[in-house]
């Protein structure tokens, strides 16, 4: 299971506007108009701080949605073998306790959205094996993810025959080589491919094809209907009556 570290947008900061006042003139004459322009002055600055406020939150709540919107993103990226599990996410630039909240060795992904890490994060991550990776378009980032899982998951292996010949005589042997001749009666047989050697239905081992001859000239492949001489090297010795199997294991 792969873990990732999701960092959202950075924090919004914003300043409320200098609002330049009028002191209070001491002239009497002057106190009313004085005290009226102080009133208005200071509910202007009521009203744009109110505004300030306002922007702030919904600044917020900007950043909240994207990174939740991130995360669900990242949770839909999964397959029957892998899946991605988020270890930690927050917001602002990739620090270097980002870095230190992965265990080491661990098959982690660290994720900038629309931020960057700071020199210290970089240096850690590197010594560490660690990618940063930076995106600012939702999207791309999925894909992304996408092509990662597919690198990332278990492999699942399977056993495909390509090919079997029933033995019709055994030739000369040494300790760990032998001649044999036979029939492909099925798919075909490659040179230096391996095989299974099957008698009554069981595997009793493996070899491997070293030489292989058709009518008395070398060839790399021999296909079904055709006749063979080969030599196989193996520790099992191969009899009249057994069957060998050719195989591929695949990937999945």
């Amino acid at each position: 299971m792969a873990g990732s570290i999701l960092k959202g947008i950075g924090v919004i900061k914003s300043v409320s506007p200098k609002v330049k006042s009028k002191g209070i003139s001491k002239s009497k004459g002057n106190i009313s108009k004085n005290v009226g322009q102080a009133r208005k002055y200071q509910e202007e600055r009521e009203v744009i701080m109110e505004e300030n406020l306002k922007r702030a939150k919904e600044g917020k709540e900007s950043i909240y949605g994207t990174v939740k919107e991130t995360e669900k993103e990242i949770e839909k990226i999964k397959n029957e073998n892998a899946e991605f599990r988020i270890v930690y996410k927050g917001e602002g630039p990739i620090g270097e306790k980002d870095i230190k909240a992965i265990s080491v060795g661990e098959n982690a992904l660290v994720i900038g959205f629309n931020v960057k890490a700071d020199a210290n994060a970089v240096e850690l991550a590197e010594r560490r094996g660690i990618t940063i990776s930076y995106f600012d378009i939702i999207y791309k980032m999925t894909e992304w993810l996408a092509e990662e899982m597919e690198k990332r998951r278990p492999r699942m292996e399977s056993i495909e025959t390509t090919g079997r010949a029933k033995i019709i005589k055994a030739f000369s042997r040494t300790k760990e080589r032998q001649i044999i001749g036979g029939k492909v009666v099925e798919g075909h047989l490659t040179i230096q491919g391996i095989v299974k050697i099957i008698r009554r239905e069981f595997e009793i081992g493996r070899g491997k094809i070293v030489n292989l001859e058709k009518g008395k000239v070398k060839v790399s492949e021999v296909n079904e209907g055709e006749e063979f001489g080969m030599m196989v090297e193996s520790k099992i010795e191969i009899v009249s009556g057994d069957v060998i199997e050719s195989f591929a294991v695949i990937q999945k």
